[in-house]
């Protein structure tokens, strides 16, 4: 039997009762008349969340110039996106570094990939806190198909030069779904704006069958991950750098200053985000 897309989407009703902030600061973020004012409150109800949030605000990563001392001034310096994507990870549990909770790695890769993907987004003049969203959630797919049947996900993995990944035909042959396709659809339920949805359910493509710029940034990051820092769990992009860096007009071998931007962002969200 198959997991469905639609029952982990159903899955997510459990949510109100892990985090009660959770899917209410969601849905207000997709709400066209809902401001800083309405958001702030539901944040501040949640100590997790907050803490989060102002330490990340107050990073190297954000380079704020004065100290963000509160909500208010945080949501303001990192957006709403990110905000989004500090509520999908606290509450769908996605740092969990319990033995087993998650795919092996998968914390760590997800960390980097939104930094690289950041770090890439500066280069060309694209917001950099949206990259770092979609990249931080490039594999959430792969989290929840493996939480919901861990033992035959497992029968998904292949040994590809020693590294072992989950393949992502072998997830739809023996899961009904690959985890782009669940990754997407999770994130749209969670009213995620469209160019992030995008970016999880084509970060697999081949660069050069990418037409958007936030998935062309989020596959450079992923693949610049794996080349520079940590493999993903899932299927590899290493591969496919020179082909990422081109498809945005950078040069096909990252320069030493990127990856010089690179270790420090990644040091700086690993030493925040766990």
């Amino acid at each position: 039997m198959s997991v469905q897309i639609s029952t982990l989407i159903d899955e997510l009703s459990i949510l109100p009762e892990q985090s009660s902030a959770t899917m209410q600061l969601l849905r207000l973020l997709d709400d066209p008349d809902a401001d800083a004012k309405d958001i702030v409150p539901v944040i501040e109800a949640d100590p997790s969340m907050t803490a989060r949030l102002l330490t990340l605000a107050n990073s190297a990563f954000f380079g704020l110039k004065t100290h963000a001392s509160n909500v208010w001034s945080a949501v303001m310096v990192v957006g709403f996106n990110v905000v989004r994507a500090l509520a999908t990870t606290g509450g769908l549990g996605l740092s969990d570094p319990r033995p087993g909770a998650m795919p092996e790695g998968y914390w760590s890769h997800a960390v980097a990939s939104g930094a690289a993907a950041s770090t890439v987004a500066k280069r060309i003049g694209v917001r950099a806190s949206d990259a770092f969203s979609a990249g931080l959630l490039h594999d959430l797919g792969a989290a929840l198909l493996y939480r919901a049947a861990t033992e035959r996900y497992i029968e998904a993995q292949v040994d590809r030069g020693g590294i072992t990944y989950f393949d992502l035909h072998a997830e739809v042959r023996i899961m009904g779904a690959g985890h782009d396709a669940v990754g997407a659809a999770v994130l749209e339920q969670l009213y995620f704006p469209t160019i992030l949805v995008n970016a999880v359910r084509d970060h697999h493509l081949h660069p050069d069958d990418i037409s958007d710029t936030m998935t062309r940034i989020v596959s450079a990051g992923i693949s610049l991950t794996e080349t520079r820092l940590t493999p993903s769990c899932t299927q590899p992009a290493a591969e496919h750098l020179a082909a990422a860096m081109r498809a945005l007009d950078l040069p096909e071998e990252p320069d030493d200053e990127l990856l010089d931007q690179l270790d420090r962002e990644v040091a700086d969200l690993r030493a925040m985000l766990g």
